[in-house]
């Protein structure tokens, strides 16, 4: 009301100063009517203004004039409104700001008054904000949202979103235009707050809305991993993971025998995916994994085991001696893995034949260890052994009995300790396979999977079987390049990528990168940029390719791999950052990993016929990486092909894991030998070999009684041998060992069944388990959420003796882009003798297999001036090398990976 009487008063001033005016005019003007608009105007856009104009006419009253109105006059008059009488009309302005509005009045004659303007002044109205709500949403899952604003004026509305509102500071987690409907995922349960607040493009401000987000817990997914087999007594190692959409902690509890009823917790404890249990004694049992999250809730996950049942290993004693008519009394001893009830059987007079179970010269029993007989006549006799477990397996043993006349003293004499692990018979007496409904071996049986097939006797060689050896494969070579090239479609995707985690627009600046090694060991790659900060941090997934690089990260942490050519890459824990307007890829502890192609077995010659197919997959510790390297394998079923005297070295390589390689033609998978140029083993660190070969050949050695060894010879000819690990897939045994400190790097490798010698040491028997079914589930891998630190720690030798290894420094060399002639020539890289420890327990070196090599250095007083001068050289000559091979990849001269460098070499101290 106060507005329309504002703006009558003014019209009505307006008027009585138009009336004034004609009042005054000459008669010439007295027929023209004069407009009055009133004003000025103001108020809010979206807001009705009513106008109130008025007109003086010496012959018409103002009844009978057509009023005609502009409302947003701009100098041209385009009438809006017009009628008779019209002094009151009204008009709604939809945006702020300073508008003219416009009179012109009609008489009855016709006669048009002149044009006459009022100001008009609208202000700016805040937009008006709706959140809807409440929410509620599982942890992990996405919530979308629903907000809404009003404007009266018709402004562009910009939405900003506090996902975790304190009631205090608005922080903006997502903006933009007209941004109804934003999503977030909570990770984590509890209650939360929502907060929305709407800006228009005229510096308006919503009032904050509010609404209540309810995040449940969600139980974490257990997975126990797939069918286990083991045989009793040996130990079986669990594979379980489970995910939680939550950032929850996690405790994982295992019941090993799991009824289907009640759990009982045989282990528990913060991510226990890989926990132990041995079952003593064979039968089907369940193994049941629950995990807590940290909010209480569990699932429980569960998986078959199978446990096999295990021949008893018995030892007849002996070799006895006695006279006629005489009691005897015997000695034997046997185990068993699983907690089962012994029967032991005797035949005091055995044929090697048939085992008299019935009659006079047999007596059996439970725990029957020391039997008591007579023999009747004098001469040569063979007891036998027979022990039976409840499951009723069984195998034979023998020892010798020697009988003389009477009047000796009758005083049994075993000549050798019963052992508990012994098998294969006692003392002088052998082990032989007699004929029963299940073949059983003769000798102490190691641990076989199910499917394993009965063991042969070992009286009968094949005479198929042959000793030629002739030929090995042809090299598979792998040729290291340290430059990477980027595809445009690569850089595009990249950019994207990287801003999303940035949040900045990026520009990749070459589409050619670099591999270099740190002082520190860790391989250092990454594209320089464009128009990013000094420094930033990554937050996000980066899950990119470029050329051979695939980079797979959260919040800067995760896993690179560099594919280098066919068969080989390098891999390994990465941490990328933004340093000096370049992207850091730091791949810490890098793994060179070679997988050469396998040949057709049917063009080898030599070795056992049961050997038809091979496979090898080398994975060594990364020192240092260098351009032009390459790296050849050679595969042969004969190792006679790649070891000079093979048949000695490998028995003796047997030997030192307390074992014997019986037949070097039978018991030999394959051999396989590593060359490299341009690399040395001082480059390279722990290797853990795996080697391939197909079901029928290991099942054989299996049900011989054999454990799987692999025995490498190094470039000095030191001896290395350790029993394997061996996994088991349905045509196929993957068979794994790790060499580390002085055995590592590459060599000569070879696969081999041997046979554990009961005058030593006992070995441990080949660990095998069955490869997982392909209807397992497979799970992510947790992400880290701390950047890995590397830390490298030289190993220590225990040994005593020592032998010499020749290592030669060699600095890399490039066809692709020469040093200016005007660069400081590099010095020529020198032979370099050093002194090493020698292996530890579990190797085998000798003067015969590794000869010493020497120089011959001034032995005058103090430190030989020739020796500092040779390592002086070394180390121009790498620093050197690994400048050059700056200056050839264009990085030097960019400052670059001169930058980089000089970084890593700080970081390092």
């Amino acid at each position: 009301m106060g507005s329309k009487v504002k703006h009558i008063l003014q019209g009505t001033m307006v008027l009585a100063l138009v009336l004034a005016l004609q009042l005054r005019a000459s008669p010439a003007e007295a027929g023209t009517p004069v407009a009055a608009p009133g004003g000025p105007y103001s108020g809010d856009e979206g807001e009705i203004i009513t106008f109130t104009g008025g007109a003086v006419d010496a012959e018409d009253p103002v009844s009978s004039m057509t009023f005609e109105w502009d409302f947003d006059f701009s100098g041209t008059f385009s009438a809006n409104a017009s009628g008779v009488n019209l002094i009151s009309p009204t008009h709604t302005y939809t945006d702020d700001g300073t508008f003219a509005v416009a009179l012109r009045v009609i008489d009855t004659n016709s006669n048009v008054s002149p044009i006459v303007s009022a100001t008009v002044n609208i202000g700016n109205v805040p937009p008006s904000a709706g959140i809807g709500g409440p929410f509620s949403v599982d942890e992990g899952s996405a919530l979308s949202f629903s907000g809404s604003a009003t404007d009266p004026g018709n402004d562009t509305l910009t939405y900003e979103w506090d996902f975790d509102y304190d009631g205090q500071t608005f922080t903006v987690d997502a903006s933009g235009e007209d941004l109804t409907s934003p999503s977030n995922t909570y990770n984590n349960d509890g209650s939360k707050t929502v907060a929305l607040r709407v800006r228009d493009d005229d510096g308006g401000v919503s009032t904050i809305r509010t609404a209540a987000v309810t995040i449940s817990n969600v139980p974490p997914t257990a997975n126990a991993g797939s069918s286990y087999s083991v045989n009793e007594g040996s130990q079986l190692t669990f594979s379980g993971s489970a995910i939680d959409p939550g950032s929850d902690t996690l405790t994982y509890e295992w019941d090993f025998t799991y009824s289907g009823g009640q759990f009982n917790a045989d282990v528990s404890g913060d991510a226990l995916t890989d926990p132990k249990n041995t079952y003593n004694d064979d039968g089907s049992f369940t193994v049941a994994l629950r995990v807590r999250d940290d909010d209480s809730t569990s699932q429980v996950a569960t998986a078959s085991v199978t446990v096999s049942n295990v021949l008893p290993t018995a030892n007849a004693g002996g070799p006895y001696t006695g006279s006629v008519g005489s009691t005897m009394t015997f000695a034997s001893s046997a185990t068993d893995p699983g907690n089962d009830a012994l029967t032991y059987e005797w035949d005091f007079e055995y044929d090697g034949q048939s085992f008299k179970t019935t009659g006079s010269t047999t007596q059996s029993g439970v725990n029957l260890s020391a039997p008591t007989y007579t023999y009747a006549s004098e001469g040569s006799f063979t007891v036998a052994l027979r022990v039976q477990d409840d499951d009723g397996a069984s195998g034979i043993v023998t020892s010798t009995v020697t009988v003389s006349a009477g009047g000796a003293t009758p005083t049994p004499v075993p000549t050798s300790t019963p052992t508990s692990s012994g098998g294969g018979g006692g003392g002088g007496g052998g082990v032989k396979k007699v004929a029963t409904s299940t073949p059983k071996p003769t000798n102490t049986p190691t641990p076989i999977p199910a499917t394993a097939t009965p063991a042969p006797d070992p009286t009968l060689v094949s005479d198929t079987e042959t000793t030629a050896s002739t030929g090995s494969s042809e090299p598979v070579v792998a040729t290291v390049d340290t430059t990477i090239v980027v595809s445009s479609a690569e850089v595009s995707t990249f950019e994207a990528n990287l801003e999303a985690v940035i949040g900045e627009a990026v520009q990749v600046a070459s589409t050619v990168l670099g591999i270099v090694s740190a002082a520190d060991g860790s391989i250092v790659t990454g594209p320089e940029l464009i128009g990013v900060s000094e420094t930033l941090n990554i937050v996000g997934e980066l899950n990119v390719t470029l050329g051979n690089l695939t980079l797979v990260t959260t919040d800067g942490v995760g896993t690179a791999v560099i594919v280098l050519s066919d068969g080989l890459k390098i891999e390994g824990a990465a941490v990328v950052d933004i340093t000096n307007q370049g992207l850091d890829v730091v791949i810490n502890k890098p793994m060179l990993v070679f997988e050469p192609a396998a040949p057709d077995v049917a063009t080898l010659t030599g070795g056992s016929d049961k050997v038809t197919n091979i496979g090898v997959n080398f994975e060594v510790g990364l020192k240092k990486i260098r351009d032009n390297t390459s790296i050849s394998v050679r595969f042969s079923k004969d190792a006679n092909t790649v070891i000079d005297d093979a048949d000695a070295k490998l028995i003796s390589a047997a030997k030192s894991v307390g074992s014997v390689l019986e037949d070097p033609v039978r018991d030999v998978a394959f051999a396989v030998d590593v060359n490299k140029t341009g690399i040395t083993n001082d480059d390279l660190g722990d290797n853990r070999v795996t080697m391939e070969v197909n079901r029928q050949w290991f099942d054989e050695k299996i049900a011989e009684g054999k454990s799987i060894a692999i025995a490498k010879f190094n470039e000095s000819g030191a001896k290395f041998t350790t029993l394997a690990t061996c996994v088991l897939g349905a045509d196929s045994a993957k068979c794994s060992a790790s060499f580390t400190g002085f055995a590592g790097g590459f060599s000569v490798f070879v696969l081999m069944g041997v046979r554990r010698d009961e005058a030593t040491v006992t070995p441990t028997a080949t660990a095998f388990v069955a490869a997982p079914t392909a209807t397992a589930t497979a799970l992510p891998t947790a992400t880290a959420t701390v950047k890995p630190t590397s830390t490298s720690v030289p190993p220590t030798a225990t040994a005593t003796q020592f032998s010499s290894v020749t290592i030669a420094v060699v600095e890399p060399t490039s066809t692709a882009t020469r040093i200016p002639s005007t660069s400081t020539p590099y010095p020529t890289a020198t032979a370099v003798t050093f002194a090493f420890a020698a292996p530890g327990p579990g190797t085998e070196q000798s003067s015969a297999d590794s000869p010493s090599t020497t120089t011959t250095v001034d032995s005058g007083g103090g430190f030989p001036i020739a020796a500092f001068i040779g390592i002086l050289i070394g180390v121009l000559a790498l620093f050197g090398g690994g400048f050059a091979y700056a200056w050839k990849a264009g990085m030097l001269a960019e400052n670059k990976w001169a930058r980089k460098v000089v970084d890593l070499i700080m970081r390092s101290k």
